[in-house]
């Protein structure tokens, strides 16, 4: 729960709970920016590695999402490698890495 709260606050999720009929470790569904994401609850990696979940989001966005992460206690940094004001990183409450990049890597454009 405390990670969907992340996502409540960065990207503005809808958290729904899974119902009583859901079989299985609790879940949680995030519906945010036309995309559902399920986090199921487990037992967090003991270490963190590379491993992440990118997210595009508009270079306009970087400053206000680093400041809304700092408001709830957790720290974003920017890559070791590449222009800086493109990307940033972060670890939520279970050691899990997640991006937020305003590159061109991402983008959609010139995707059909």
């Amino acid at each position: 729960a405390a990670t969907s709260r992340i996502f409540e606050v960065l990207f503005g999720a809808r958290v729904v709970p899974s119902g009583s009929a859901h079989r299985g470790p609790p879940e949680f569904l995030l519906y945010m920016r036309g995309l559902t994401l399920v986090l199921v609850k487990g037992e967090p990696p003991s270490r963190r590695t590379d491993s992440h979940l990118a997210f595009a989001v508009q270079p306009s966005e970087l400053a206000s999402l680093r400041a809304k992460l700092a408001e709830l206690g957790i720290e974003a940094v920017e890559p070791r490698q590449g222009p800086p004001g493109r990307a940033l990183y972060f670890i939520d409450y279970d050691n899990y890495l997640y991006e937020l990049n305003a590159g061109p890597s991402l983008s959609h454009e010139g995707v059909a």
